[in-house]
C-alpha cells in the first residue's frame, strides 16, 4: 500500500502463531492502533486435519494481515477484496499464493521470516521478496527488482491492472493523473521486457 491508498484509522492485525492461536502484536505503521479483536484459532479451521491447503492458509493470512485497511475504490472496499481479485487473475498454486499476499510484508508487520514459520514455500517468498517495495526504494528501481522473477512479473502485471481500473473509476485529481501514468509505464516494461522498448525511467542515482 502507497501514495493514493487508503487506510482507515481502524486496526491493521498482525497475528503471531503462538501456542496454537494468532496473538495480536503491535500495529503495521505509525499511528495504527492495534487491534482489539480477540485472539483467532491457528490458520485453518478448528480440528482440521490434514492442515488447511497452502492458498487457503495465504487467504486467511492476507485477512488477518488486511484487516480494517480500506482500498481507495470509487465506493471503499475492504482491501482484501484487492488481492483476492489479483489472485483469481492469475494461475497456478505458487502465484494465487503470492497474489493474495503480495501486499502482506508492505501494509502490516507481518514478515518473510513468518510467513516462512507458516509454512509458505520458499520461491513463494522469493517472489513476495520482489513484490515488496522497499523503504525509501525509487519506484522504477523496484519494478526493475519485480522483473528478476517470473511469477512477481505476472502478480505485478495483475495487480497493476486492477489498480489501474480502479483509478480510472476514481475521480480524477493530479495526484490520480500520476499513478495512472506510472502504472501505465510500469505494466508496459513488463509486457514487452526483454523487448528494450519499455520508456520506465531509470533508477535513479
Amino acid at each position: 500500500m502507497r501514495q493514493g491508498r487508503w487506510r482507515s484509522t481502524a486496526t491493521v492485525s498482525r497475528y503471531i502463531h503462538s501456542g496454537g492461536l494468532w496473538q495480536e502484536n503491535a500495529s503495521a505503521r505509525p499511528g495504527l492502533a492495534p487491534s482489539r479483536a480477540p485472539a483467532q484459532p491457528a490458520l485453518g479451521c478448528p480440528g482440521m486435519k490434514p492442515p488447511a491447503p497452502l492458498l487457503d492458509r495465504a487467504i486467511l493470512i492476507a485477512v488477518g494481515a488486511h484487516s480494517g485497511q480500506l482500498y481507495p475504490s470509487p465506493e471503499p472496499e475492504p482491501y482484501v477484496l484487492h488481492p483476492l481479485r489479483v489472485m483469481a487473475a492469475v494461475d497456478g498454486e505458487s502465484a494465487r499464493v503470492a497474489a493474495v499476499l503480495h501486499d502482506v510484508v508492505e501494509d502490516s508487520t507481518i514478515t518473510l521470516a513468518q510467513l516462512e514459520r507458516e509454512g509458505i514455500p520458499p520461491d513463494v517468498l522469493r517472489t513476495l521478496d520482489c513484490l515488496t517495495r522497499r523503504e525509501g526504494e525509487e519506484y522504477s528501481a523496484y519494478i526493475r527488482r519485480v522483473a528478476t522473477d517470473a511469477t512477481a512479473i505476472r502478480v505485478k502485471i495483475a495487480d497493476l491492472h486492477d489498480n489501474l481500473r480502479n483509478n480510472n473509476a476514481v475521480d480524477r485529481t493530479p495526484e490520480v493523473d500520476e499513478r495512472i501514468l506510472r502504472y501505465q509505464a510500469a505494466l508496459q516494461f513488463l509486457t514487452e521486457r526483454p523487448s528494450g522498448t519499455s520508456w520506465l525511467p531509470p533508477p535513479e542515482g
